[in-house]
């Protein structure tokens, strides 16, 4: 008996990583993705010249086999970069992060956090419940209150003790006393961060590092999936095409997977009407000037403020925006609890004022809006239901032979290497379950 043909809904980074690897095995793939492009969020856009990826990427992964993959794809030709960041908060600008950075807040805001920070080290002694207590450990209250706080409401859009520590892993820093104190008193302090340098293309956004996986790929776009048939295995599609399909590698969210199943059990349809997430608007702006400094980007605690990040694209790579020209991409979360309330002109002015009071831009800027972006799925959020909800969202799939792969497929937060890494691991699951059935032959 002949190896099967392995059908893959998606052709962001998982489901390209997933047919690579696939075929790597041996086997037939074919990918349908509903865009004009392949890459999900990870593609591209060239717009007059300017590169903009959907959504933010940098590759800043220390496994080998993803650097060699990703620079493969570019025959070695990116751009590499310390990574320099800044941290905005009440007309100061600190360094990043934020708790080991106090140098050049006023005093009184350095002796609270300070304070409270040495509390937390000998005096706090409570169970961690949730991120609010995670963090109150970790930096202090006074810090929290200054600073993580309002940013987890901003960036998650809910209350940080709403939130498990399921995500966090390496990506707050927790710095020790000598760091704190260093940090407030000089200017100078090491940057002590999870990211310490990242590679970017010279040419074509971060897509240019999906090359290795489109090579021979059986790509079908505009594949729009409408109906989803798991007992007699048919894929229908909105472009009026029907497909029946062997085997069934899914990485597109659950919530919209699951929308689309003929006859789920209501207990999994109310499950994964449950799930939580954050969306993204991103606004894509030109200026005519070179703008002062040399971070990558910005974080922005005050509440006061829509966004979250200020991305300097133009600096990741000196193809991304013509001669003359400096590019941001500036980042708003947003979600069903906390939903975009302004008109997409109006949001564009506020966030263009903002700008102009953080000094980012200056009010004689000559600005160019040049697209915006509008990103359903952006974050998985970790709450208190979401391992529970899993994990009978995950069983019904393997029940009905779905595997799955990914942020939205996996509904967890992976950074693009590990994207690449789930893509290989469903593709190593389906190889050795094959090679199971053929010695049970």
């Amino acid at each position: 008996m002949g190896k099967p043909q392995i059908s893959i809904l998606g052709a962001g980074l998982s489901g390209l990583s997933a047919a690579y690897h696939l075929r790597e095995k041996g086997y037939k793939t074919v990918l349908y993705e509903k865009e004009a492009q392949p890459g999900g969020l990870c593609r591209s856009e060239n717009i007059d010249g300017f590169i903009f990826d959907h959504g933010i990427h940098i590759s800043f992964t220390k496994d080998e086999y993803i650097r060699n993959l990703f620079a493969q794809s570019v025959n070695d030709q990116f751009e590499e970069h310390r990574a320099l960041s800044l941290n905005y908060f009440q007309g100061h600008w600190i360094k990043h992060p934020a708790q080991n950075n106090l140098y050049g807040l006023p005093i009184s805001i350095v002796k609270d956090c300070l304070v409270d920070f040495i509390k937390a080290k000998y005096e706090y002694n409570f169970p961690v419940r949730n991120y609010r207590d995670w963090c109150h450990l970790a930096f202090g209250k006074a810090f929290c209150a200054y600073f993580t706080h309002k940013y987890t409401r901003k960036f998650w859009s809910v209350e940080p003790e709403e939130l498990t520590t399921d995500w966090v892993g390496e990506r707050l820093y927790k710095p020790n006393i000598e760091e704190v104190i260093e940090g407030a008193l000089k200017g100078e302090a090491v940057n002590r961060y999870y990211i310490n340098s990242f590679r970017y293309p010279v040419s074509g956004g971060f897509q240019s590092f999906l090359k290795v996986f489109l090579q021979g790929q059986n790509l079908k776009l505009g594949y729009n999936l409408k109906e989803l048939d798991l007992k007699n295995k048919v894929m229908a599609f909105k472009n009026g095409t029907k497909e029946h399909y062997e085997i069934l590698i899914s990485t597109i969210p659950l919530p919209e997977l699951i929308g689309i199943m003929k006859d789920v059990p209501e207990e999994v349809k109310q499950t994964t009407g449950k799930l939580k997430w954050t969306s993204l608007f991103m606004i894509n702006i030109a200026v005519c000037r070179k703008l002062t400094g040399q971070h990558y980007w910005n974080y922005y605690y005050d509440e006061q403020i829509p966004f979250s990040r200020v991305f300097f694209m133009s600096r990741f790579a000196k193809n991304n925006a013509p001669l003359g020209y400096e590019t941001l991409q500036i980042e708003i979360p947003y979600s069903q609890a906390k939903p975009l309330k302004m008109s997409r002109e109006d949001i564009i002015e506020v966030v263009l004022n903002k700008l102009r009071g953080t000094g980012d831009l200056l009010p004689g800027d000559n600005v160019r809006i040049l697209s915006t972006m509008n990103i359903d799925y952006g974050y998985v959020i970790f709450d208190f239901e979401r391992e529970r909800n899993l994990a009978i969202i995950h069983q019904y799939l393997r029940d009905n032979g779905v595997f799955y792969c990914g942020r939205f497929g996996e509904w967890d937060y992976l950074w693009t290497d590990q994207t690449v890494l789930s893509g290989k691991r469903v593709a190593s699951e389906l190889s050795n379950m094959f090679q199971e059935g053929k010695k049970d032959e």
